[in-house]
């Protein structure tokens, strides 16, 4: 497969090029955002100032490749060959890897800003939003206030995983094995947790809505969970730093709540009770606060 070739498909739509034999070809400059290169052969190849994010590269041959000013964000690196390849200025901020990736000589993927997906991997506050990580095994590793928005984790396993106050908005997590992860204070609204193993996992504080779906009798209550919902009572509870933005808790009991350093860009807050609740540093941007209740508020 030629450049001619490769750019006119992918400029029709076709994204899978997986096995493509794309050695030496040159793809300088050309957009490949998202492209799928499963175990393709692109070993020699000039991808100066290719735009790589977000592509599948898992098993990819880029012995020898020149990836100079290539831009990598959240490409998935893992299996892949890069022995000799020029990574001179590459943007490899948030791509993934594992054990099995292959770097020149004494280059450090970490200083890069590249993850890696491996058990007991120090991922605090990786920002991993929507990206595949779907039946890999992170068992023990370190996921604290990671940015997991949308991220598919179907299959993976999380045993022991460190989930604390991770964003798991929407994350796709059915099937997961958590057993003994702490998720305490995530944020699992819209979340699909069906068929998850919880068996001795921490959920305290977790927040959740009418669209999270948690395994059948899993009662989020009863470990100590909070419905974010229009007039539901949240009286004295531990939302600090928590990212409410966009939620709907009109008309909800916010009375002695700890709101402090949270986010609630465009959240609805309409009669909203909020007596004595702690405001401290929050940043309200286009919120619903007409009829709420503020006093004795900290709003400092």
């Amino acid at each position: 497969m030629n450049t001619e070739e490769i750019q006119s498909q992918y400029s029709l739509g076709e994204r899978d090029f997986s096995g493509a034999d794309l050695s030496q070809v040159n793809l300088s400059q050309v957009n490949l955002e998202r492209v799928v290169l499963w175990r393709a052969d692109l070993s020699q190849a000039i991808l100066t100032g290719t735009n790589l994010s977000s592509a599948d590269l898992w098993g990819a041959n880029l012995r020898e490749a020149n990836l100079t000013q290539a831009v990598l964000c959240g490409a998935n690196l893992g299996q892949a060959d890069l022995s000799e390849a020029i990574l001179h200025l590459t943007n490899l901020h948030t791509t993934l890897y594992n054990f099995s990736t292959q770097f020149p000589p004494n280059f450090d993927p970490t200083k890069a800003g590249a993850y890696l997906i491996a058990p007991e991997a120090l991922l605090t506050e990786a920002k991993l939003s929507g990206v595949d990580l779907s039946d890999t095994n992170l068992r023990g590793a370190n996921l604290t206030r990671a940015d997991l928005w949308k991220t598919n984790l179907k299959g993976a396993d999380l045993k022991e995983a460190n989930l604390t106050r991770a964003c798991l908005i929407g994350a796709e997590l059915q099937d997961v094995d958590l057993t003994g992860a702490n998720l305490s204070r995530s944020n699992l609204m819209g979340a699909n947790l069906k068929g998850a193993k919880l068996l001795n996992a921490t959920l305290s504080g977790i927040l959740y809505d009418e669209t999270t779906q948690f395994p059948e009798d899993f009662d989020p209550v009863k470990t100590g969970g909070h419905l974010i919902a229009p007039g539901v009572s949240l009286a004295m509870a531990n939302l600090s730093q928590s990212n409410l933005s966009g939620v709907d808790l009109s008309e909800a009991d916010l009375s002695q709540v700890d709101l402090s350093q949270g986010h609630f860009f465009g959240i609805s807050l309409l009669r909203a009770n909020l007596r004595k609740a702690n405001l401290r540093g929050v940043q309200f941007w286009e919120a619903d606060l007409r009829e709420a209740d503020l006093q004795e508020a900290d709003l400092r």
